[in-house]
């Protein structure tokens, strides 16, 4: 089964592994299948709470650098950990841009 993954019409990368698409759950990633008339397509998002706390984030974004680091998963499980591990590391920043703002309010 080939696809593509990626958010939105601007971002999506042909897959053609069947393993990347069973081993995308693991890692948080909701994979969509979205008929064409080729090839279906596989959207590929991963699902971050945005009520995650910091802490609960960051460790789990050092749980998967650990796993890709140790060289036991497969390409596409590295692949899914990485948009995993990149999604968390965006609402990581997004919760430090807001206590950053909640800072220079306190501060003036």
């Amino acid at each position: 089964m080939g696809g593509y993954f990626g958010r939105g019409k601007s971002k999506r990368v042909k897959i053609s592994s069947p393993g990347l698409l069973r081993g995308a759950s693991q890692f948080g990633i909701k994979m969509t299948v979205m008929p064409t008339q080729k090839k279906p397509q596989v959207l590929a998002e991963a699902v971050i709470d945005p009520q995650m706390r910091y802490e609960e984030a960051l460790k789990e974004l050092e749980k998967l650098v650990s796993a890709m680091e140790s060289g036991k998963l497969s390409l596409e499980e590295t692949l899914t950990a990485y948009q995993r591990g990149a999604a968390l590391l965006k609402h990581c920043q997004g919760v430090l841009a807001q206590v950053e703002q909640q800072v220079k309010i306190i501060e003036t």
